[in-house]
């Protein structure tokens, strides 16, 4: 098994692992990443069509210049949605099958880019099944449809021991793909999707929180069918951006009423309780870092997050702080790197250098 994050680009990957752990978040990237070295425009086809109708004329006369991405949920399609009849009149009376619009794109000869099947092992009819057979192996869909050797299929989905809706999936289909069974990020790793993906649009608390307690990222739940709430991945960056952008101003108990639907009752009420210690202002801690040790762990990584979202006045004056750090708790400035903004790292990093050098040499040697 391997985290989704050292998962790369293949042909006829399928990715196997728990609900919420970044599957399609990383196949996504992966996919700009590969139009971005093959300078390519990438373009998510079930989003930008609808922006602009007329990528489309802009794809078929110049194919060559765009890579598509397209996440097809495969419980919602059937074979008859693949190919519908045209009748045509000539000399030979016949019936023409054409495709979707999104489809046929796939088809153009140059054309490079990523069809990704998501959800593959929710399939609840056989014949669904079995269109996906020569749809990854011989990348034939419906009558006459072939698709470009330059686009990858990907797929992915949840093993049935942690979703009720999963089941398992033929041989022949399985036989035609190269399984891997995948696991969730690290908290290092969901924070520096956090920082490259939203800026400073989330609420540092959650990672701060998360890099207190690592076994809060992903916890499933006990029964696959379940009415609770339970941590993942997706579900902390849905809470750290609403905690960001909508709940500032909520009453209280909205605000814990949210965070317990998002994370479970468990790890949230742990969080609720985090979240509302009060801590030093910034610039206080920048000024007279001695009263970190006045603060009990949670309270000091707390504060570390309203320091990592003031993190200018810490490039301007913040010897003492990490001079402070440094005599008394390494662990913290690792802390104030992986919150920092992905934009201010290396300078960061520049500016306090002996300091970070001691704090991961200390982090070499404890590992």
């Amino acid at each position: 098994m391997v985290r989704i994050t050292q998962i790369r680009l293949i042909d006829r990957l399928l990715l196997i692992g728990p609900p919420g752990i970044g599957k399609t978040e990383h196949i996504r990237y992966l996919a700009e990443q590969e139009a971005k070295r093959l300078g390519k425009t990438f373009v998510d086809v079930r989003r930008d069509l609808k922006r602009r109708p007329e990528l489309v004329r802009e794809i078929q006369q110049n194919p060559g210049k765009f890579y598509l991405y397209w996440r097809i949920v495969v419980p919602h399609v059937f074979p008859e949605d693949l190919s519908f009849p045209l009748k045509v009149e000539d000399i030979l009376k016949y019936v023409q099958f054409i495709a979707p619009r999104e489809l046929m794109l796939f088809t153009i000869p140059d054309i490079y880019g990523v069809m990704y099947l998501d959800e593959i092992t929710n399939v609840a009819r056989k014949d669904q099944e079995s269109m996906t057979f020569s749809w990854i192996n011989e990348k034939e869909i419906a009558w006459s449809l072939q698709l470009s050797d330059n686009v990858k299929i990907v797929a992915a989905g949840n093993p049935p021991e942690v979703s009720s809706v999963a089941s398992t999936l033929s041989a022949p289909l399985i036989n035609r793909m190269i399984r891997v069974y995948v696991e969730p990020p690290t908290v290092e790793e969901w924070i520096d999707y956090m920082v490259t993906r939203y800026g400073d649009g989330w609420d540092r608390r959650t990672a701060a929180f998360l890099m207190m307690f690592r076994d809060s990222l992903y916890k499933p739940p006990k029964d696959v069918s379940t009415l609770d709430s339970f941590p993942t991945p997706r579900s902390w960056t849905r809470l750290a951006l609403l905690l960001r952008n909508e709940l500032q101003d909520a009453p209280r108990e909205f605000v814990e009423a949210v965070i317990l639907g998002c994370v479970g009752d468990e790890v949230g009420a742990k969080f609720a309780a985090f979240i509302v210690k009060k801590v030093p202002r910034p610039e206080e801690v920048i000024e007279k870092p001695e009263i970190l040790g006045n603060l009990d762990v949670e309270a000091q990584y707390l504060a570390m997050s309203a320091i990592a979202e003031n993190i200018e006045m810490v490039l301007r004056r913040g010897e003492r702080l990490f001079d402070y750090l440094d005599r008394t708790n390494r662990d913290l400035i690792i802390l104030l790197f992986y919150l920092t903004p992905r934009q201010y790292r290396r300078q960061l990093l520049l500016s306090f250098r002996q300091y970070f050098e001691n704090a991961v040499r200390d982090a070499a040697a404890f590992i």
